[in-house]
């Protein structure tokens, strides 16, 4: 059912930070990734604590009771393959990027408040969210470009009209 380049949410973390996303974003979908197969196996190319990874889907679906799919009906997976090796190579093999904690804050209180008091500028550090947001803005879609706080949620309330979501 999964293909390459899908976009994979997840929710129902029972974790500190599930439970803060949830609380101020008012979510289901607290992590996001986008799958990549390996050798016939399902991975995801994820932004986790230690900076980008690909890991298997099924270790974040232990984690994670709560799954869905958005699927981009108007791109090829061949592409969507190519994009992603790309980024192995660029952000994964070639040095990796780390993990943006002090954005969680940041959105946490923007988006509970509705608006950036915040506004810390922005390191060369992503969190999951982010990482899909540059993966689809990249070629795909601008659908998202817009948004400059992206949690995984968004992804579901601002999806394009060719995007499918499927929910497991």
């Amino acid at each position: 059912m999964l293909k390459n380049g899908d976009i994979i949410l997840f929710g129902g973390s029972q974790g500190f930070m599930g439970k803060t996303i949830r609380f101020f974003d008012k979510c289901i979908y607290t992590h996001i990734g986008i799958v990549y197969f390996i050798e016939n196996k399902p991975f995801l190319l994820d932004m986790w604590t230690k900076g980008i990874e690909l890991v298997p889907v099924h270790k974040r679906q232990k984690i994670y009771p709560k799954t869905a799919i958005l699927r981009d009906s108007e791109s090829f997976e061949y592409e969507k393959t190519s994009c992603i090796e790309s980024i192995l190579d660029e952000w994964v093999f070639q040095g990796n990027l780390p993990y943006d904690y002090g954005l969680l804050p940041r959105i946490a209180i923007a988006k509970r408040l509705g608006l950036d008091i915040l506004a810390w500028g922005k390191n060369k550090a992503y969190i999951c969210s982010e990482l899909v947001k540059e993966f689809y803005a990249s070629s795909f879609t601008d659908a998202y470009d817009k948004i400059e706080l992206i949690t995984p949620q968004d992804f579901i309330r601002f999806k394009p009209n060719h995007f499918e979501l499927i929910e497991l």
